[in-house]
């Protein structure tokens, strides 16, 4: 049998053990490239809970403006206060 399924999931699970910071845009645009909902959607799950944090990488500043957007109007994005979104 063809063990391709078994070794895609290994992938996406170290992708995925591999998020942080500095890492989550990579993890996110190799999940958009390959078509990885799964790794995809824990990227942005991690940029959104670790938004405050993020925002202060060179990485935040290679998201373009419609990106940030998202972010920012997602219920999900886990922040101190209002004040520091607009920090």
């Amino acid at each position: 049998t063809l063990q391709i399924p078994h070794l895609l999931q290994m992938c996406m699970d170290f992708l995925m053990a591999e998020l942080n910071v500095h890492t989550c845009v990579y993890v996110w645009n190799i999940g958009a490239a390959y078509g990885l909902m799964p790794v995809r959607e824990a990227a942005r799950r991690y940029i959104l809970e670790n938004f405050a944090q993020f925002s202060e990488t060179t990485q935040f500043n290679q998201l373009t403006l419609e990106q940030i957007t998202s972010f920012l109007q997602d219920d999900s994005l886990s922040l101190p206060s209002e004040v520091t979104t607009f920090q």
